[in-house]
């Protein structure tokens, strides 16, 4: 019992380490296509490993490797979607990937950290895009009434639409990105 639990806890840190190791490469480097390419599917594979094998444990239940997908698993969804968006930010993603990573994320909706992860990206890509598309500034609480919102005109000076939008929405969206990540 000594050593399984041992294990589980080397195999938990060496997961970390991939993770963050993904994140950095990911983050602080300038890649090709065909290394984003090799990079996503790669992380799809790995996730397609820890994640598609089994299901999510309780806390106390479940085999060694249900544990530790359950321990890695809202990092690993987190790190597919981030990587997801930044790469499609820097160069076009194959139509085989996007398939892919449909394929992946839609059999593993079983798992609570792939529904939240989604919730989370939803909520920053609406927020990013009120206020990059239609320069509403919507606050970062949901709780937030709606009068409170700032709202700003395009055309008012204000807005990064004019001109340069979209590469002003890109530059937010991987910088939102990336701040997710850390």
């Amino acid at each position: 019992v000594q050593s399984d639990h041992l294990t589980t806890r080397l195999h938990l840190f060496v997961h970390g380490l991939v993770i963050r190791l993904y994140q950095t490469v990911a983050m602080k480097s300038l890649m090709d296509q065909e290394t984003w390419a090799h990079l996503l599917s790669t992380l799809l594979r790995i996730t397609r490993h820890v994640l598609g094998t089994s299901r999510p444990a309780a806390s106390d239940e479940g085999t060694s490797s249900q544990q530790l997908a359950t321990r890695v698993g809202s990092d690993l969804v987190k790190t597919v979607f981030v990587l997801w968006m930044n790469a499609s930010l820097s160069v076009s993603v194959s139509t085989t990937l996007w398939d892919d990573v449909l394929h992946l994320l839609t059999s593993l909706t079983h798992w609570p950290a792939v529904i939240e992860q989604w919730k989370h990206i939803m909520k920053m890509m609406t927020r990013l895009l009120g206020q990059y598309v239609y320069g509403v500034c919507l606050s970062q609480s949901s709780k937030a009434p709606t009068g409170r919102r700032k709202m700003h005109r395009p055309g008012a000076g204000n807005s990064p639409i004019d001109g340069k939008g979209a590469l002003a929405a890109k530059a937010a969206a991987a910088s939102a990105a990336a701040k997710q990540v850390r």
